[in-house]
């Protein structure tokens, strides 16, 4: 402590350097752009005073490390970073289970487009919805996400099949509401 702070003067010493360092700041914002306006001048030897300034942050970040009144904030951070490996295999998990849903709606759906029962602009829907595997997925990622999955389902539902109903209410409470759930808790 007595490196950084002389409790006979008062100077923190790193104030002294924020200090030296906003002064540089002002100098590569304001004072260097007039000088070389119009001049074709290579920057990259001011690149020392962007690694001061990052030094800067990263003494700022270690001293929020130290205090004591933030320690409920630190056990929260430590707690989101420890659940981060969690967390990304659940997301390729749901991953997985989206892409298998959308292949199996694209899949199930090609047989529309060949029905003489369906109509012209129920068959233009299936398409712009389901009609390729990649809209499908992304289609499946707005029902999975979006909470609008009726606006989805229902057409398939009313329209080409009532079969849709099941795939929709075991997605539904499988992928929405038990997944998410899982991973809420």
């Amino acid at each position: 402590r007595e490196l950084f702070y002389s409790s006979d003067s008062g100077w923190q010493f790193f104030n002294l350097f924020d200090a030296f360092i906003v002064i540089l700041s002002m100098v590569d914002m304001w004072v260097v752009p007039a000088v070389t306006t119009g001049a074709s001048s290579d920057r990259s030897d001011l690149s020392i005073m962007r690694m001061l300034r990052f030094i800067r942050v990263v003494r700022t970040l270690r001293m929020v490390r130290t205090f004591d009144s933030i320690a409920k904030l630190r056990v929260l951070v430590s707690t989101v970073i420890v659940s981060f490996s969690a967390l990304i295999w659940y997301m390729v998990l749901l991953g997985v289970v989206m892409v298998m849903a959308a292949i199996i709606l694209t899949q199930s759906l090609r047989s529309v487009f060949e029905d003489a029962n369906v109509a012209g602009d129920m068959k233009q829907w299936v398409h712009r919805y389901y009609g390729t595997p990649t809209r499908s997925l992304w289609t499946v990622f707005e029902f999975t996400f979006s909470g609008g999955w009726p606006n989805y389902a229902r057409p398939l539902v009313e329209r080409v099949s009532g079969m849709y109903a099941l795939f929709f209410v075991l997605y539904i409470a499988g992928v929405t509401f038990a997944m998410f759930r899982i991973i809420t808790a």
